[in-house]
């Protein structure tokens, strides 16, 4: 299917969820997770690398935030991501970052990937 002269990723950003009050979209919910999962299976299927995220729509580096990162972090994980972008920082759905939050998700991302290098 790819012949290398034209490299490529295959990404799954735009599979989020959105919230219907405000219609932002929602990172770090079950939908987004399972997306995850499944823009893998489409990747390996396809032998094209995936490009994912994990990354939260909280407003500051509180256990909403946790949450929703570590969510959305298993779920690119698990669904055999290549590339993982905006591991850390990311807040407001990407509209602001916090140092607060890049130091708290450096320990987390060193925990998943010594849990992953592990297994």
């Amino acid at each position: 299917m790819h012949d290398g002269g034209n490299p490529q990723f295959i990404g799954r950003e735009e599979r989020s969820s959105a919230r219907l009050k405000t219609g932002a979209l929602a990172f770090g919910p079950p939908e987004y997770t399972k997306a995850a999962f499944a823009s893998g299976h489409l990747a390996q299927r396809y032998n094209i690398p995936l490009r994912s995220s994990a990354v939260t729509a909280s407003n500051a580096p509180d256990a909403q935030a946790a949450y929703e990162n570590q969510m959305s972090l298993w779920g690119a994980l698990m669904g055999g991501t290549n590339l993982l972008l905006h591991g850390a920082g990311w807040l407001e759905g990407g509209l602001t970052t916090s140092a607060k939050k890049i130091h708290y998700r450096r320990g987390t991302a060193a925990n998943v990937r010594r849990t992953v290098q592990a297994g």
